[in-house]
Parts: structure tokens; sequence; C-alpha cells
């Protein structure tokens, strides 16, 4: 069944704006280095449906020339009914690799047309079928144990006062449903698709931020998960220290916080200080 799309992100738009004009992601990775020597590796999983008339064969062949200048050697199938995912390869240069996500869309959206057919990468088209995802890859120039289970917990500590900036739409919350493999409640845990932050167990040795959908607004996503760390590297007496789990997030044994249901009751918890 398709589902309306209502969209209330344009608040975040406008923060985003004024974050981009200040510069505050660039001011972010530059005190990551100056304090902690550390360098921000960031890399992308992007999620989509592919209307029904489009040949996925097709598609590839099409898109392959274009996508190829940045480094995505395939497109995989995910478990939605004509649902897929590309994955642009990790990049220290974060301004022109935010360049690159929204180019990318660009180049899948056309590739769509061309074949007579669309692409939809809002967060939950389909009320009856997986939502779509876009999720952060994170690691550092650096693979100290103690420094992502604190990095985790920053992003957990801060995750309810800023969740409007990964969920702005309607859709967002409808996404939110254990029986699709998404994130419901505020944790972090192992090779683990229930959790709103994992720790896969392949390597390179990383955190997978799994809250935003492709719509999502990369510049401020990743400002939120950058400073949420660091803040917890700067202040760590300051983070709740909440435990990594090894089951299904939404377990009763665990007692999480559950995520916000709805865009209302996320606008209540958003926090825009954070941002100043």
């Amino acid at each position: 069944m398709k589902i309306p799309y209502i969209n209330y992100n344009n608040f975040i738009n406008t923060l985003s704006n004024n974050l981009q004009k200040n510069k505050q992601l660039e001011k972010i990775i530059e005190q990551f280095y100056q304090d902690y020597q550390l360098i921000p590796i960031i890399g992308v999983e992007i999620e989509f449906y592919l209307s029904n008339n489009i040949d996925i064969a097709n598609f590839e062949i099409l898109s392959r020339e274009y996508l190829s200048k940045f480094k995505i050697s395939k497109i995989k199938k995910e478990k939605g009914n004509n649902q897929f995912e590309i994955a642009l390869p990790p990049s220290i240069n974060l301004i022109q690799y935010i360049k690159n996500i929204l180019e990318v869309k660009k180049i899948l959206k056309k590739s769509a047309k061309q074949l007579n057919g669309y692409i939809d990468f809002s967060p939950k088209p389909f009320l009856d079928d997986y939502g779509n995802s876009m999720h952060f890859h994170i690691n550092f120039n650096s693979e100290l144990h103690d420094y992502y289970i604190l990095a985790a917990q920053g992003i957990c500590h801060y995750m309810l006062d800023t969740l409007l900036v990964f969920m702005p739409t309607t859709l967002d919350y409808l996404r939110i449903n254990k029986k699709f493999m998404s994130p419901t409640h505020v944790s972090y845990g192992g090779n683990n698709r229930s959790v709103a932050v994992r720790t896969p167990n392949s390597l390179p040795k990383r955190l997978e931020h799994r809250l935003s959908s492709p719509e999502t607004d990369p510049y401020i996503a990743m400002f939120t998960i950058l400073k949420s760390i660091l803040l917890a590297l700067t202040f760590p007496n300051s983070i709740k220290k909440i435990e990594k789990i090894y089951g299904n997030a939404f377990d009763p044994q665990y007692n999480l916080t559950p995520l916000p249901t709805s865009f209302q009751e996320s606008s209540m918890l958003f926090k825009p200080e954070f941002f100043t």
C-alpha cells in the first residue's frame, strides 16, 4: 500500500543552511584533529525503491558509467520488493563527499526517468514493506576500543535531543517498526540491525548510524553525529554510560528508551541549543 508523504523539514533545512554558512562541520573536523589527532572517515549506504517497470540489469548498465567515477561497483538487492542499495566508499573529504551523495542521487533519478520509471528515496514508500535508510559508517584514524565505546555512548546520549535532524518527516516515524529491521530504541550493539548504532563485525572497526533516510540532509547529519562524539570525548563524565546490547533492542529485558513514534513527539524533544 502506497502511503502519503508529508514533509516538515523546512526548519531543518534552514538550520543546516546556517551551519553550512558558518562552516560548522569543517570546524568540528578541525577540532577533532587539534584536540585528539583524529581524522573522521565516513561512508554511506543508500537504499531506494525502483518502479516495477524498470529492469534492474538495464538500470545498472545505464547508471554504471556515471557511478564508476564515485567508485560504486554495484547495485545490491535489498529486502523490500524492488528495493536496492548502493554504497559510496568512505572518505576523509567530507564536504566533497556530501556533494557526491547528492550527485549520485541525481544520477539514479535520471537513469530511472530514462527507463520511463521512477526511483523512491522516501523513508517509508510502502506501509507493508521495508523502509529506506541512509546508513552512515563512521571511523577514524584510530581503532582504540575505549574510544569507540565512548563515541557510541555519545551518539546515544544526544539522540533524542537531535533526532529531528535525522527524521524530519512523517514517513520517518512509520519506518520505526521492529518487523522491518529498523531501530526502535536508543541503543547500540553488535551485528544487530535492531539497534540505532551498530558496531559491525566486519573490518574496518566502525560505527554504523542507522537513523537517517536517503532524504536526510547529509551536512547536518554528519555535523550532529560528529559533534555528539566530540562532546563525549571532551566531557565523558557528562555522558550517560549506556551499555552495549547483544540481543534485539526491543527486547523487554534491556528496558531501553524508545524512540519517538511521531514527528510531533520528536519536535517536543528537540534541543536547538545543540546546534549553537
